[in-house]
Formats: structure tokens, C-alpha cells, sequence
């Protein structure tokens, strides 16, 4: 295919159904993109295009761990290590006034504002 922008509608209609059989036949859109001869900014554009339809399965982005992603082994920290990560952030207790009752109360993290007393009462564990 031309490297243009401007297609005709035939060509248009010829990359569209050479993608649907290449994504229904489980190929990547990178791979399709070469395959076909167009840009991946296009494939994506079709295959946005054609999902809504229900022509095409959903997106096949290629990315795969070891292309430059990060595989879950490597975020975890060592090989061997598969223990839970630790917290991203690391909350100070700080005295904050109840939003029920307006006492203050120590919170655990921000969005603790309703001090224990008041979530233990009716009204709030039954949502009225």
C-alpha cells in the first residue's frame, strides 16, 4: 500500500478486511501493521473502528514482558522473592474532626473521617 495519508475507499475496504483476517487469526497489531504495509497509529485507528462493529476480537497490543515491560518477576524485587510488596505510601495518625459527630478522633490515614464510636452506631452500618 501507498505510505499517503489520502486513501481511496478501496483501499481503505482492502487494508480493513486484510486486518480483520489477520486479528482474527490472532496476530498482534504491530504485526499487522507490517504485515499490511501501514502505520500502527492506523491499525489502531481500524481496529478501534472495527471492535465497535464486532468484526474483530479486542486489542492485540504486542507487548509482551521482556520488549521493554516489566514482568511481575521483576517488580516484585529478587527472583526468588514473591513475598507482597511493602505499602506506597506510609500514613502519619493525625487527630481529624469526625464528620458525623465532629469530635475529634486519631485517623489512621486520610481518608478515615468518621471516628470508630459512630461507625459502630445503627444509622451507619445499615446505611440510612
Amino acid at each position: 500500500m501507498k505510505a499517503s495519508r489520502f486513501r481511496t475507499p478501496a483501499e481503505r475496504e482492502a487494508i480493513q478486511a486484510r486486518l480483520i483476517v489477520l486479528m482474527n487469526a490472532g496476530s498482534t497489531q504491530g504485526d499487522a501493521a507490517e504485515k499490511i504495509g501501514v502505520s500502527r497509529d492506523l491499525v489502531t485507528y481500524y481496529c478501534k473502528r472495527l471492535r465497535a462493529k464486532g468484526l474483530i476480537p479486542r486489542a492485540r497490543t504486542g507487548r509482551r514482558p521482556g520488549d521493554g515491560w516489566a514482568s511481575k518477576s521483576s517488580l516484585s524485587g529478587s527472583d526468588g522473592d514473591h513475598s507482597k510488596p511493602g505499602p506506597l505510601h506510609v500514613y502519619e495518625a493525625k487527630r481529624r474532626a469526625c464528620l458525623s459527630c465532629s469530635d475529634r478522633f486519631w485517623s489512621e490515614w486520610p481518608g478515615e473521617r468518621v471516628c470508630k464510636p459512630c461507625k459502630q452506631t445503627l444509622a451507619w452500618r445499615t446505611g440510612a
